[in-house]
């Protein structure tokens, strides 16, 4: 008599959840062949169009430094990916999105990329300059250059 309750709580949490769409899951995840082409950009100075540095589609872009709050983040992506008050890694933290919706979320070593307005989103034209040749500033702009 016992298998009978069961049963019934499991077809009820199944069909509870079937009813309820999940976005995708998003992880932070690291990419070494675009850290090694900013590097390099870094090391060499000039200047690389963001898109050329990457291999997935995508609209947008927007930069998180150590400390932006977790609230932030998460309302950005749609989802909770930082647990903690702030993010903590020194880590930027690169939130590319396609269509609106967040495509990759990119953890880049080093904090050159710092932004001092975390609410600013680049489109697909975008630009990373460095100068001088390492260590000097470096900066993403929108350029009609990097339009393909």
């Amino acid at each position: 008599m016992l298998a009978i309750p069961v049963l019934a709580a499991l077809v009820l949490l199944t069909a509870c959840g079937q009813g309820s769409a999940s976005a995708p899951e998003l992880k932070l995840t690291s990419d070494d062949a675009f850290e090694t082409a900013v590097g390099s950009v870094w090391d060499n100075g000039g200047s690389r169009c963001i898109a050329d540095l990457t291999d997935f589609e995508w609209d947008g872009l927007r930069i998180f430094a150590e400390g932006t709050p977790a609230a932030m983040i998460n309302s950005y992506v749609g989802g909770e990916v930082i647990r903690r008050n702030y993010y903590e890694s020194s880590a930027n933290l690169l939130v590319f999105t396609h269509g609106g919706e967040p495509a990759r979320l990119l953890m880049m070593s080093g904090d050159f990329l710092t932004r001092d307005r975390p609410d600013i989103t680049y489109g697909p034209a975008v630009r990373l300059t460095v100068d001088p040749p390492g260590g000097g500033l470096a900066h993403l702009e929108d350029s009609r250059h990097c339009i393909a």
